[in-house]
């Protein structure tokens, strides 16, 4: 038994992870220099995948070098912080990276051998051992005392700077990494002035401390969500550098598939980067799926078929979380460039879009945010189009709901809070189209993937002089 290569479901480790060089090279030169960086991407788009490579040293290596040997990194998954974590027991759980790094050296004779020691500093325990810490001539004497007084006054941002400071006097650096970092604006304790002034503080002002944050929302959106709580400071995430990730760099997606070997084929490939849009958690359930309806010796059209409608069930978790995280002017974007290509499918049924695809024009801030996602791709000079077919068929099924369980169409877009971004001419226009759709989906997105299965053997065959 041959196991499946493709992983989804869960965060790649460094062997598994599919290069993002660039990326990669522009973060930890941001790091190099201790400047902070906010990674940004939709679900599922591989930021975990990315900061477990950025956390593994070999990995590092490969790009800086030895740049960054003398750096400490702490990794925080927002979301497993509880709900009674407050500052000092944050901080104390960031911090413990440290303290196991320096196990602190303590010497009466200096350069005299000690045997191990330990020192109860209030509930922390910090062994007392030589280590190689000592090849770079570390006098861990000052950052033993900086840490004890920060912890004696609760982990205060003011002993939190001194603590740093100490560490990049030394040569030393200590990266945050925070992942998940939208869990924190719900956090009932941490999501205070307190909490992120600190943060930012801390990240502007010491040497020998920076930040690595991973977000679903961008740096703009996350000072809108706080703003609230700093209605006249200044923006708590503006020390930060804005990174997106994307789609997979085509180059990649093909070193990807090719760990199938020769199991795929032209048309395998077809259908991969057809219904993922190279987004790498679709890209690795769809080739999944394939090798094992190939192990199943699954055939032609009902292999495609198959493979859609199993993809269709795995991604609509995802597809729904995808849509909770776009603003309403991008869910407003979305639908009319949805329905629009919907529509494009029904024949002799068409309805007349060309007033709602013009009307987008106007979002030219959401166009660009979600093409660069990888969610839409432009076509002509006012035209655009999904790029993921596995989307298609999640709206159809949304299409199908909206328009059987709601009187009219428009009562779900107020239930979205887009109402107010559509006239009432627009809702009207809306409304009569998806109904047409309707009649015209059946199935929903069985009726989709039915024809796209057909379209795709059939294009095959046609291209070899049989169709």
């Amino acid at each position: 038994m041959e196991i499946c290569p493709f992983v989804y479901g869960r965060a790649l480790r460094p062997e598994e992870f599919i290069d993002r060089h660039e990326e990669m090279r522009r973060l930890l030169g941001r790091l190099v220099t201790g400047q902070a960086t906010a990674l940004i991407g939709q679900p599922h788009i591989g930021k975990t995948s990315f900061l477990n490579y950025l956390l593994d040293k070999s990995s590092r290596h490969k790009i800086v070098g030895d740049k960054l040997d003398l750096s400490i990194f702490s990794y925080i998954d927002s979301q497993m912080l509880g709900q009674s974590f407050d500052q000092p027991a944050f901080w104390k759980h960031v911090l413990k990276p440290l303290t196991r790094r320096f196990a602190i050296l303590h010497k009466q004779n200096q350069g005299a051998e000690k045997p191990v020691r330990r020192i109860e500093a209030g509930s922390a325990a910090l062994a007392l051992k030589r280590s190689s810490d000592d090849e770079h001539n570390l006098d861990p004497t000052p950052i033993f005392k900086a840490y004890i007084t920060a912890e004696s006054n609760q982990f205060g941002t003011f002993t939190l700077e001194q603590l740093f400071t100490v560490l990049g006097q030394q040569g030393w650096l200590f990266v945050l990494v925070l992942d998940e970092f939208d869990a924190l604006l719900t956090h009932p304790v941490l999501n205070k002035t307190e909490f992120y002034g600190g943060l930012r503080s801390l990240a502007s002002r010491c040497s020998g401390f920076t930040m690595v944050i991973a977000s679903r929302h961008s740096l703009e959106r996350l000072n809108q969500e706080t703003q609230a709580i700093n209605p006249h400071g200044s923006p708590y995430f503006n020390v930060f550098t804005e990174f997106r990730l994307g789609p997979l760099p085509e180059i990649h997606a093909n070193t990807m598939i090719n760990v199938a070997g020769e199991r795929f084929g032209s048309l395998d490939r077809k259908f991969i980067t057809r219904t993922s849009g190279l987004h790498p958690y679709l890209l690795q359930t769809a080739a999944a799926i394939l090798w094992e309806l190939h192990e199943e010796g699954t055939k032609g059209v009902e292999r495609y078929q198959c493979a859609a409608e199993e993809l269709s069930r795995q991604s609509q978790a995802h597809f729904a979380d995808t849509w909770n995280t776009w603003t309403m002017a991008e869910r407003k974007v979305i639908t009319i460039i949805a329905m629009s290509q919907i529509n494009g499918m029904l024949g002799e049924r068409q309805f007349d879009w060309r007033k709602l695809a013009e009307s987008i024009g106007d979002y030219s801030a959401e166009l660009r945010t979600l093409k660069e996602a990888g969610i839409i791709v432009k076509t002509g000079d006012a035209s655009w189009k999904i790029t993921q077919e596995a989307f298609l068929w999640w709206w159809a099924d949304k299409v199908r709901t909206i328009t059987r369980d709601a009187a009219d169409f428009d009562q779900w877009l107020c239930a979205q809070e887009m109402d107010g971004l559509f006239t009432k001419e627009e809702c009207q226009e809306m409304n009569d189209a998806a109904k047409k759709m309707r009649d015209f989906l059946g199935k929903g997105a069985s009726t989709l993937i039915e024809n796209f299965a057909k379209g795709l053997s059939s294009g095959a065959l046609k291209a070899i002089g049989m169709g």
